[in-house]
């Protein structure tokens, strides 16, 4: 078979069959300041630990799931969990969790940081597909993470 990839400069959500949505988590479990569009944190000072949750949000049940969880270059894995029912793999700007089955509803993803270095960084969309047709997918927007002291 042929395949076919090229970079999209500014993806747009995408949500017919999956809505993604990411939210910050302080370390005490209250959400991180975010700007009105809730894609920009400006919160974050270097060593500050934090949780990304990634929302998934399943139009209708599916199986044998990847869902793609890009991080901001500024920051690293504070730990790396194997949750019970998911399959990960941790690479140094991103993390997949595999799902064998997705039931209709929302559910959620946690993957536990720390902002590392000072400046502004770019998060791509964390995204989820069926592993064998991935066309069927979801996505959220983009957003910016700047770490200061």
């Amino acid at each position: 078979g042929f395949s076919q990839q090229w970079q999209n400069p500014n993806p747009q959500p995408l949500d017919s069959l999956f809505g993604v949505r990411t939210h910050w988590l302080q370390a005490n479990g209250t959400q991180v300041p975010t700007t009105s569009a809730g894609h920009t944190i400006t919160a974050l000072k270097p060593g500050d630990n934090f949780t990304l949750s990634v929302t998934i949000e399943a139009r209708k049940q599916a199986e044998f799931l990847q869902i793609e969880v890009p991080i901001p270059a500024g920051c690293i894995f504070a730990s790396k969990p194997q949750p019970y029912g998911q399959y990960r793999e941790y690479q140094a700007h991103r993390a997949f969790i595999f799902v064998e089955k997705l039931e209709q509803g929302l559910h959620q993803f946690t993957i536990p940081l720390q902002a590392r270095f000072q400046g502004r960084f770019t998060l791509n969309p964390a995204r989820v597909e069926l592993m064998y047709f991935p066309q069927f997918a979801g996505r959220n927007a983009m957003g910016v993470v700047t770490v200061a002291e």
